[in-house]
């Protein structure tokens, strides 16, 4: 039963590494779960060796002793120790690197010498050690780790450690410290270093070593006149090996801009007239059955002239919960508690369930209701507020409740009788009334305890004789209310079956659905509804060529719509040649028995073939209608006759007609005449219109009125695969007749790999061409889109192209407006020599046309980054919008706006120096504050010394000279905003000539 795995992939003969895989598993105790793995692959003449030795209480020992250039020992499959020498004592469960060896797992490397692993404890121990982590690299005299947890004995830590520099520009030389991994360094008696000098020193170094989203976050947000002052710290943290969260302080202040006091004034903006103090805690943890989290915030009570006492309350929002894996079945918990003070002030929201199984029962216990604190600060709590949770189907409180069912039921039967639902629930609960209860309508709120119990019945089919079955099924619900009242739902179905034989069946069913009674609460309501009705179904199948199908029913009663009580309709339904593929015969008739409609007799016939390579098939249907309509001024009717035709011949010239006729149609709507034959659809093709076919193909639709003779409607559809199906042709137009012309059309050619060209709306070919009338002529939309279409990945540029037809224009020949050309283009990471360019642009020209008469730039905007030699560095975005007035021929609005447009040189490899411009300029030179071709740039300059970095700028539009020191990876940091005179002024607008 030994857990211990070993296995070796050493050089030594096949009969050494069995015997030494017989001795590890014979003295590896049971409760070692572990895996270890040997490995000396990389020394072919690494060897094993049993060593025995005495301990100090008589007994002998024995190890296992493994060398190698290098050896290695590998734990779980994650944990290796690599070393030139290895003792390995399975007893005491202890493994050794004698000398220097190294410890490695995905997430650190601790390097040392005499490292010792306890694989009972699961720690590691060694002196003179480099712990390696993602963050940072670590040296001690000596560390100890076990799980979550380094322990380290006169730690030198620095974030230079990995920058190219000879000397640390500083670091860190500590008594103790101990490394979460993945969360935080703590040090003790810390000395901070300047370049090996020793200058200052520490009690406690806490260092982050977590994820950018998980590092701390310390922010300053100067106050004004009409804003807060606001200082906040984020502090991630993690507590255990299975707890972590975010604690935040925030520090707020109104402040006077007009007045300073001191550094602290000058940080915050002003002097501080008023503080408050408020903060958030979010906080995780995990257990091995579930999970929780711990939600607060707290705001504190700002001052506001519109509060009572010109105070505004403090608010809190409290969010505590904890749950159990679902994946985990049962038992299973879940824990709620909430307070909101910004919906409801003071009130807490508390919610409990409970489920497990025992003794073949399955139960759950419930309690979700609140606690209002009444008067909370200014606020007065509204006893008839909603809670979050409450809805139309969820009680306002649910005090308790317990729901019973058994696990199972198999084999709860009596005779024929199987029990298929058995289930008990009890609950005291307080909610809204009823309203439509009178006796609880009288007060807001209704409370009180209810039974409910839930049982369903199946009646498995019973012979009675010979092809005679009974069956049914009966649902029931009661709710029983300590106000001595019930509401019942109820359903109960019984059907008789008689067959005769293969020949057909005769079914009679009875179906009872009663809901009655009433309710306190108004969670609990259900529509009520009394329902009766008895039902016959006839089939008769006397071959398998012919099925007869017949139904009706009778309703007794339906309290919901009482329109509906008496003979439901005679459905009639034959089928003949149901068993043959080539030919269907259907006739079906719906008969309403309460009015006498006969309604009308539908009839089908259906004839299909194939013999290769021809396919046919023709459906002719008439309707009969055997009560026409004489209400009217005329007599209508649904009689209908259709017909529909299609062949086709190896499914590359296919034909298909369809056409119907009505005797007594109603009256057109204009003509008030009557139209008996409905459009004949032809549609004949000739080759594929399957996509990537290459066979090509032509199809012609054609619509015909047949009570005039004029063409309505004629569609062409052709599509080709040229060279290879290298280039692909598709193209449709539509000609609606006899005055609306050519209405619709595409064509799109694909040249995979290259392009593709999509035109809709152009006149492709003209109806005069095919000997048809022009139509009346109406203005139409064309657009022509080209755009690049490369074999894999998205498109990279595409121009588009768009007008409106309108043969009003030009006194009446016709002409374009609203005409516009749109230019896509998106390029990444494009290489041209040594430049490396990315573009994101728009564009959109109006062009002239028989509406406007100057073509102009209406938009466009350019987002671009671009590496030269890298040395030259250029980004930033520009965007340009333009409104033009054809009836002063002036632009109304000509803007153009920089957004950081930058150019970053980097003089040497730690030095970099630029400029960057963020400005709007107006071309219609109405705004001085907009002057163009202005430059009031931002100069910046940044020293990067890959372990910090100093930074500044001089906005020269401001005169602000801002200054940040910040650590390596830091967005922010140490900044100082010093405000000068040093600004340069805006250029002016020209003035205007005479």
């Amino acid at each position: 039963m030994a857990a211990l795995s070993v296995t070796l992939t050493t050089s030594a003969p096949a009969w050494l590494r069995a015997v030494l895989a017989c001795a590890l598993l014979a003295l590896a105790p049971s409760a070692l779960a572990v895996t270890v793995e040997i490995d000396g692959a990389d020394d072919p003449n690494s060897r094993l060796e049993f060593r025995t030795f005495t301990l100090p209480d008589g007994t002998l020992g024995e190890l296992i002793v493994i060398e190698g250039d290098p050896i290695a020992v590998v734990i779980d499959g994650t944990q290796r120790l690599e070393g030139r020498l290895i003792e390995f004592d399975p007893r005491a469960r202890i493994i050794r690197i004698v000398g220097p060896g190294s410890f490695e797992t995905p997430e650190q490397r601790i390097e040392g010498n005499d490292l010792e692993i306890d694989l009972g404890a699961e720690q590691l121990g060694g002196r003179d050690v480099l712990i390696v982590l993602s963050e940072i690299d670590v040296w001690g005299l000596g560390a100890l780790r076990q799980p979550g947890q380094i322990d380290v004995q006169g730690g030198l830590f620095s974030p230079c450690a990995r920058c190219d520099q000879e000397v640390w520009d500083y670091g860190f030389r500590a008594r103790s410290l101990r490394i979460f991994p993945g969360d935080r360094l703590v040090a003790e008696g810390v000395t901070l270093l300047i370049r090996d000098a020793a200058v200052l020193w520490l009690p406690v170094l806490v260092l982050p070593l977590a994820d950018g989203d998980r590092q701390p976050v310390f922010r300053i947000d100067r106050g004004t006149a009409t804003s807060r002052a606001r200082v906040e710290l984020r502090w991630p943290y993690a507590a255990g090996r299975n707890a972590l969260g975010t604690f935040t302080v925030r520090y707020e202040a109104d402040v006077d801009p007009t007045r300073s006091a001191g550094l602290g004034g000058r940080i915050l903006g002003g002097a501080i007239e008023t503080a408050y103090l408020g903060g958030d805690l979010d906080h995780r943890f995990y257990s091995d059955d579930g999970s929780g989290r711990v939600l607060v915030t707290y705001r504190p009570g700002y001052l506001d002239a519109g509060a009572v006492d010109g105070r505004l309350a403090p608010r809190w929002t409290v969010v505590a919960r904890y749950d159990t894996d679902v994946a985990l079945g049962l038992p299973s918990v879940s824990v709620r508690l909430e307070r909101d003070d910004d919906r409801v002030p003071g009130r807490w929201e508390y919610a409990l369930a409970l489920a497990a199984e025992a003794e073949g029962v399955r139960g759950r216990f419930d309690t979700q209701a609140f606690i209002d604190a009444g008067v909370y600060g200014d606020a007065l709590v509204d006893p008839r507020t909603s809670p979050s949770y409450a809805g139309r189907t969820v009680p306002r409180q649910t005090l308790a409740r317990l729901q019973l069912e058994p696990i199972s039921l198999e084999g709860a039967r009596l005779g024929p009788v199987r029990l298929d639902e058995l289930a008990i629930d009890l609950g005291a609960f307080t909610d809204v009334s009823n309203p439509a209860n009178r006796s609880a309508a009288a007060r807001p709120f209704a409370d009180g305890g209810r039974v409910r119990l839930r049982h369903a019945q199946t009646l498995t089919p019973l012979p009675l004789w010979s092809g005679a079955t009974i069956e049914g099924r009966n649902l029931f619900e009661g709710r029983y209310y300590d106000t001595a009242e019930r509401l019942v739902q109820w359903r109960t179905v019984l059907a008789f079956t008689q067959r005769f034989g293969n020949a057909g069946a005769i079914t009679l069913a009875y179906d009872r659905d009663v809901n009655e009674g009433e309710t306190p609460f108004r969670f609990d309501t259900v529509p009520l509804r009394n329902r009766s009705e008895a039902t016959a179904r006839l089939v008769l199948t006397p071959t398998r060529s012919i099925r007869l199908e017949t139904s009706s029913g009778y309703t007794f009663l339906d309290t919901r719509r009482p329109e509906l009580s008496g003979w439901q309709d005679l459905t009639t339904r034959l089928q003949l040649f149901g068993d043959r593929s080539w030919i269907g015969i259907e006739v079906s008739n719906r008969y309403e028995l309460r009015s006498g409609e006969p309604g009308t007799i539908d009839a089908s016939l259906t004839l299909q073939g194939r013999r290769s390579p021809v396919e046919a098939r023709l459906q002719l249907r008439h309707v009969q209608d055997l009560r026409p309509d004489e209400t009217g001024a005329v007599r209508t009717s649904d009689t209908r006759t259709s017909l529909t035709a299609s062949a086709s011949i190896e499914r590359l010239v296919s034909l298909e007609v369809s056409g119907a006729y009505r005797p007594e149609p109603p009256l057109t709507p204009i003509t008030l005449a009557r139209d008996p034959w409905e459009p004949l659809d032809a549609r004949v093709g000739v080759g594929s219109q399957r996509e990537g076919d290459a066979r090509p193909g032509v199809r012609a639709q054609v619509l015909v009125n047949p009570n005039d003779g004029r063409l309505t409607r004629l569609q062409l559809d052709a599509r080709a695969a040229l060279f290879g199906g290298r280039v692909e042709l598709d193209a449709f137009q539509r000609f609606d007749l006899p005055n609306g012309g050519a209405t619709d059309s595409r064509l799109r050619v694909r040249v995979f790999g290259h392009a593709e060209l999509d035109v809709r709306g152009a006149v492709l070919l003209r109806p005069s061409y095919l000997g048809l009338e022009e139509g009346t002529a109406r203005a139409r939309t064309v657009t022509a889109e080209l755009r690049d279409l490369p074999r894999s990945g998205e498109s990279q540029w595409q121009l588009t192209g768009h007008t409106v037809y309108d043969p009003a224009l030009a006194g009446g020949i016709g002409g374009r407006r609203n005409t516009t050309l749109d230019l896509t283009v998106g390029l990444v990471q494009e290489r041209l020599g040594p430049v490396s360019l990315s573009v994101d642009a728009s564009a959109q020209l109006r062009l002239a046309d028989d509406e406007l008469e100057r073509t102009h730039l209406q938009r466009a905007s350019v987002t671009f980054g671009a590496d030269i030699a890298e040395r030259v560095g250029v980004q930033g975005s520009m965007s340009y919008v333009a409104t033009y007035s054809s009836v002063s021929d002036t632009f109304t609005r000509s803007d153009l706006v920089l957004d950081r447009v930058s150019v970053t040189v980097r003089a040497t490899d730690q030095l970099f120096v630029g400029a960057r411009v963020s400005d709007v300029w107006d071309f219609t030179r109405t705004r001085a504050d907009r002057s163009p071709w202005n430059l009031q740039p931002e100069l910046f300059v940044l020293w990067d010394r890959c372990c910090w970095a100093l930074a500044g700028s001089w906005n020269t539009a401001t005169g602000d000279i801002r200054i940040i020191l910040t650590g390596p990876g830091a967005a922010t940091g140490i900044e100082e905003i010093i405000e000068t005179p040093l600004a340069l002024p805006r250029r002016p607008l020209p003035a205007e000539r005479p």
